[in-house]
């Protein structure tokens, strides 16, 4: 049952009024009490960790640390992750490229060895452009058959050279019987001279055409002399001559040599004198106006196809160039003087001689590396020798294989290289007994013996090994000791080797850095290639002939041609050489060489295969810098890229197939490889001899012009203050100097009774002459001092008998006398000049 109460509106409103408000109050109050609570809660939060941090601040600052060291290493992490894949990613895109370029010079070279084959020309023979090319080639195979037929560079020079092709350029016409005078050609001059030739010869349509490509190609020698008045000494201007040389050049090259013939003709005193000075000190320099690149080319296109580069005329005015500044040099040491001052022109002289030395700086021969393959250095040697050019080559460096063919260099005079060196059987039996056989001394052992060696010790050949080879061929002979023997300054590069990882340096062994070094462990040094042989350790002789170790930042030393297989820099700051000669026999740089295959660098082969090598050698460097290139044997071979490896003139001999990819560099050379490395050792050199005379004969010229002008002053008894001169005569002497009173200073220190002896005997010698010479100035002092009484006699007679016009009896006394005082002042001079040599 439902009972039912009806409640009012109002006090529903009433209620629902006042349950609204107390909600209102009640979350009021609620949300009071939360602020109060939650301020009381942070209060006591901020307190409890300001009392934590008080009392408890090292577990805070622990996992402070902690937090952050652990977010440092993940973020590195990620960035070494991040910075190795990019390196990895450059490093083999960097070497996919170097791949790619060497499998495209290997395709070149492939190329290159198939159109030259017989096979190729065969097939292709009825082609019009192979044809010519085979006919080349042909006389190119004919030329190389008879060098290598040759056998001394005599028979070489019997050999037959082509001339060029000479163009066919007419020369306008001129009166025969009047020469014509040296004048410049304009291009108006030369169109009415060729009409007038075409009028002449009636040419008829042809004229045009033919007359506008002759002014076409003569436009460009309007400033050339084509003939002028001059002796039969200087050859005339040829048109060729302009066109091989260049129009410059050729125009350059004729007004100097005029002018220096015009100079030294019209010398007739000391002031006339000073223009020739200015003249030669002005072109005696170093490939002045490209002349010596100019022959070099010349020869280069000898030795390539046996066809000269430039035509005759070319060459006869580079040679009337040279012969003139040496006659030049050779008027300005034997002009006379004048009579009051002799010392002091003769001071100047010497100065002027001296800088134009200095100027001209030096030519040095450079032996590259390459293992046994730098065998090919000695026929390099026999045929400067048998040139007459070694003599005149006085610096000389070598690395690696080079230096063992420099080392024979600094011990062995010419005579000795000439007839025991540069002979078949230098490295089977040197001294023609046996006994390398019996003593199984080699350069290289074995190739069983190697690959036991290199199951052993990683390593190809036992250091102790090749020690005692260069010790039974150089002995314990130094650089001082071999330097006073020949009087070759020999340089021999090593490389340090750091196992902590620090700076590499290189050391260049010689006479004057390092004189008392053995040339033996000098040699082992340099060819100490890391993974072939252990570093090595250089030796030393003391003064008490003991051999002791070379200490230098306590390193051991390594092939040199791993830094510097050609020191240019350091010989060229030591000895002021400017010109370099290179011998370059590695293996891994001779493709590279613009060799006999393709002598000019304008073709399109050479052009590109330069591009492709260029660019294996920018990627290499890049990585080099960056650190990411690989090391071999623990050494960083990207300084292989960074070198040189050719001079002013590059000798490459020619390499067999096994020598190209270097399978005889680690083979002991047998009598019947020798005789290859001789043979085409020499047929390397013969085609540049010329070359290296012109580069040495201005050389040569000046030693000459400064000895006779150190005669003529030691003629008037005057010597000359070499102090402050920096040349390489003058290092020379006082190397020899300063080596010999040491030598002198040790004998007598540890008691050399036979050096004592010596030179007990030579100061006795010496008195003996001393006190003869002096008997000789006494004798001409009472001479003179009679003459002059005898004057004085003879004056006063000559006046009382001067009017009868009597001869004076005291003339033929007078003349005998005379005859007597230039007798003694010969014999002083004679004596002086003995005493000197």
């Amino acid at each position: 049952m439902e009972i039912l109460i009806q409640i009012p509106q109002w006090l529903v409103d009433m209620l629902e009024l006042a349950y609204s408000k107390g909600e209102t109050a009640y979350n009021l109050l609620l949300e009071h009490f939360s602020s109060i609570w939650s301020f009381v809660t942070y209060q006591w939060n901020s307190l409890f960790l300001m009392l934590s941090m008080i009392f408890f601040w090292p577990m805070w600052v622990y996992i402070a640390v902690t937090l952050t060291t652990a977010s440092t290493w993940i973020f590195w992490i990620f960035a070494s992750l991040l910075l190795g894949l990019i390196q990895m990613i450059y490093v083999s895109y960097q070497f996919v490229m170097i791949a790619n370029d060497v499998m495209i010079l290997t395709c070149l070279k492939t190329y290159q060895v198939i159109m030259r084959s017989r096979t190729t020309q065969f097939l292709f023979f009825f082609s019009k452009t192979l044809r010519k090319k085979r006919i080349r080639t042909s006389r190119r195979r004919k030329w190389r058959c008879e060098c290598e037929l040759a056998k001394s560079y005599s028979e070489f020079l019997q050999v037959q050279v082509m001339e060029p092709k000479e163009p066919k350029l007419e020369k306008p016409p001129t009166d025969v019987n009047k020469p014509m005078k040296r004048r410049t050609h304009s291009f108006a001059t030369m169109q009415t001279l060729y009409e007038q030739q075409d009028e002449i010869t009636n040419q008829g349509a042809e004229s045009p055409r033919r007359r506008a490509h002759e002014m076409k190609r003569m436009s460009s020698f309007s400033r050339a002399v084509f003939d002028f008045d001059n002796d039969d000494t200087t050859p005339n201007m040829d048109p060729t001559v302009a066109q091989d040389l260049g129009e410059m050049t050729a125009e350059l090259l004729q007004s100097t040599l005029i002018r220096l013939k015009e100079a030294r003709k019209s010398c007739t005193s000391q002031s006339d004198l000073s223009s020739l000075e200015h003249l030669l000190s002005g072109v005696v320099k170093r490939n002045h106006l490209t002349l010596e690149d100019l022959v070099v080319n010349n020869a280069r296109a000898v030795a390539f196809s046996g066809q000269y580069g430039f035509s005759a005329a070319s060459r006869r005015q580079i040679d009337a160039y040279y012969n003139e500044v040496s006659k030049g040099l050779e008027f300005l040491a034997e002009a006379p003087v004048s009579v009051d001052e002799p010392l002091a022109v003769l001071s100047d002289r010497i100065s002027l001689v001296r800088k134009m030395k200095q100027n001209m700086g030096r030519t040095a021969l450079m032996l590259s590396g390459g293992g046994a393959q730098a065998m090919y250095h000695l026929g390099t040697l026999r045929a400067l020798i048998d040139a007459d050019l070694y003599d005149d080559i006085k610096v000389i460096s070598g690395t690696s294989g080079g230096s063992i063919t420099a080392a024979c260099c600094a011990m062995y005079s010419t005579k000795e290289i000439f007839e025991k060196i540069c002979v078949p059987t230098v490295s089977t039996d040197f001294k023609l007994n046996g006994e390398m056989k019996q003593k199984n001394i080699k350069w290289f052992p074995p190739i069983q013996d190697m690959v036991g060696y290199w199951l052993k010790k990683r390593l190809l050949v036992d250091s102790e090994y090749f020690y005692r080879t260069c010790e039974f061929y150089y002995g314990a002979t130094t650089f001082a000791e071999a330097f006073e023997r020949t009087g070759k300054h020999v340089c021999i590069t090593v490389s340090a080797s750091r196992a902590s990882g620090g700076t590499a340096q290189r050391l260049l062994l010689n006479h004057i850095s390092t004189p008392h070094v053995t040339l033996a462990s000098a040699v082992a040094a340099s060819c100490a290639l890391p993974g072939v042989m252990k570093p090595a350790k250089l030796q030393t002789k003391s003064s008490l002939g003991e051999i002791e170790p070379f200490e230098v930042d306590g390193v051991e030393w390594i092939d040199g041609s791993v830094q510097a297989d050609l020191p240019f820099q350091r010989i060229s700051t030591l000895f002021n050489v400017s010109n370099f000669i290179v011998c370059q026999t590695n293996f891994h740089v001779q493709p590279f060489l613009n060799k006999d295959h393709h002598p000019s660098t304008r073709s399109a082969y050479w052009k590109l295969f330069q591009l492709f090598e260029w660019d294996i050698r920018s990627r290499a460097l890049k990585l080099g810098k960056l650190g990411l290139f690989p090391k071999i044997f623990g050494q960083d071979i990207s300084k292989v890229f960074k070198q040189k490896y050719h001079g002013n003139l590059t000798l490459v001999p020619r390499f067999t197939a096994a020598q190209t990819f270097g399978l005889k560099a680690l083979v002991n050379p047998s009598v019947k490889e020798m005789e290859g490395y001789l043979k085409y050792g020499q047929v390397a050199v013969w085609p540049y001899v010329s070359v290296i005379r012109d580069m040495i004969r201005l050389e040569k010229s000046l030693d000459e012009c400064l000895d006779n002008l150190k005669v003529r002053c030691s003629k008037l008894h005057v010597e000359i203050d070499m102090s402050d001169s920096d040349d390489l005569d003058s290092i020379a002497s006082s190397s020899a100097s300063l080596n010999a009173i040491s030598l002198r200073r040790s004998s007598v220190r540890f008691g050399h009774h036979s050096e004592i002896e010596r030179l007990k005997k030579k100061l006795s010698k010496l008195e003996d002459e001393n006190q003869d010479l002096r008997e000789k100035l006494k004798e001409l002092e009472q001479i003179i001092l009679a003459n002059v009484d005898q004057q004085q006699e003879l004056n006063e007679k000559k006046k009382s008998d001067d009017k009868l016009g009597k001869p004076v009896e005291g003339d033929k006394a007078q003349d005998v006398s005379e005859g007597k005082v230039w007798e003694i002042l010969r014999d002083l001079d004679r004596r002086s000049y003995t005493s000197i040599g």
